[in-house]
């Protein structure tokens, strides 16, 4: 149990030692100690001459934009050392135009709070900028998206596109790799180099559903099926469990197909496959079974 008050978006500290959240009560980051329960607000009311309240009375001015909504601090990302937090805040925006989200970063050793990306740095951005941080990398980088498009940003704070025109972005979980996700289609992006590996999928493969890296970052699971648009066919349709690999040849990823374990029905796509470990993963069948899989070759 988290003391307290309300929290949302409850993220996990590298080291395992600390909790980051959205803190509802205070509209601000907090940080819980797992061992001692303490909790501490870490974003300030005043950061760099930027005054909350005021900011907040200037925007009700203009309430015709995004109903005067201020996002003082929300969204925590750890840093690969558990010493700094990552989070998206629509402070310092002009209050009479569009409430653009930028980038900042709270460091926990210090008490400093910085900008790490303002939203007019971000190349090819659109009328309003929203942003998503997926990851902040070991190499000092930070994975956002805003919109459809996917960025990084550098630790020389150098912008660069990733990608364009997936609904969904999933990072590795050693920040190597980023799985983007579209209708019928799947692109793997190598942070490193930006080399984009367009997956192929096949026919059946119309719509994916994500189950998310394994926990070395080696291996992406995902349900892939075709469109059924009769409803009495909906449960006849074949459902394949699809493993991505990173260990394919010339490093290019390597796609297995795998086959439901019981024979006449097939995978539920109601539930997302779920590691449970780095090699074992949980699916379910439509007929209500629960299995898990080795992903080395048994299941």
């Amino acid at each position: 149990m988290i003391p307290g008050r309300g929290y949302q978006y409850v993220v996990e500290s590298p080291d395992g030692k600390y909790l980051a959240a959205n803190d509802t009560a205070f509209s601000g980051v907090a940080v819980i100690n797992r061992a001692t329960q303490r909790v501490e607000t870490v974003t300030a009311n005043e950061v760099q001459g930027i005054q909350r309240g005021a900011f907040e009375e200037e925007v009700k001015e203009h309430s015709q934009y995004h109903g005067g909504q201020v996002h003082w601090a929300r969204y925590p990302v750890w840093s690969s050392d558990s010493r700094r937090l990552a989070y998206v805040t629509n402070r310092g925006a002009t209050p009479g135009e569009f409430l653009h989200d930028s980038i900042w970063i709270a460091d926990l050793e210090t008490g400093r709070e910085y900008e790490r990306l303002r939203y007019d740095r971000i190349p090819g951005r659109g009328p309003h900028v929203s942003i998503t941080i997926h990851a902040w990398t070991k190499t000092d980088q930070l994975i956002f998206s805003s919109g459809l498009t996917l960025y990084a940003v550098d630790g020389n704070d150098e912008v660069r596109e990733l990608h364009r025109g997936a609904a969904r972005y999933s990072v590795s979980s050693d920040g190597k790799y980023i799985a983007a996700y579209g209708v019928g289609n799947l692109d793997i992006v190598t942070v490193d180099t930006g080399a984009v590996y367009a997956v192929p999928l096949g026919p059946d493969a119309e719509n994916l559903l994500p189950g998310g890296w394994s926990p070395t970052g080696d291996l992406l699971a995902y349900l892939a099926y075709p469109t059924v648009y009769d409803a009495e066919q909906a449960d006849k349709r074949q459902v394949q469990l699809h493993l991505l690999t990173m260990a394919g040849e010339n490093g290019s990823p390597a796609l297995r197909v795998v086959d439901s374990p019981n024979s006449g029905f097939t995978f539920a796509i109601d539930y997302q496959p779920v590691w449970a470990t780095s090699q074992a993963l949980i699916v379910m069948t439509n007929d209500g079974g629960t299995y898990a899989f080795d992903t080395g070759g048994g299941k």
